[in-house]
């Protein structure tokens, strides 16, 4: 199973030995390293869903 450090290091390892075959750079979207809420309300803070929504338009527009 991979924490945040696990998929940070597999981006860096991308980054390193395949950047010459990448179409885009490697971009990291997470949310908080915290347990997740069972609330509604709480859950959509959580959710990172305004930065997925940025990171998606920096990777259309690369």
């Amino acid at each position: 199973m991979f924490n945040r450090w696990n998929w940070g290091e597999l981006s860096a390892l991308i980054n390193e030995y395949c950047f010459e075959d990448l179409d885009a750079p490697v971009l990291r979207c997470a949310s908080m390293d915290t347990p997740v809420p069972f609330a509604v309300e709480l859950e959509n803070q959580f959710l990172p869903l305004s930065e997925l929504e940025e990171k998606i338009d920096q990777l259309i527009q690369y």
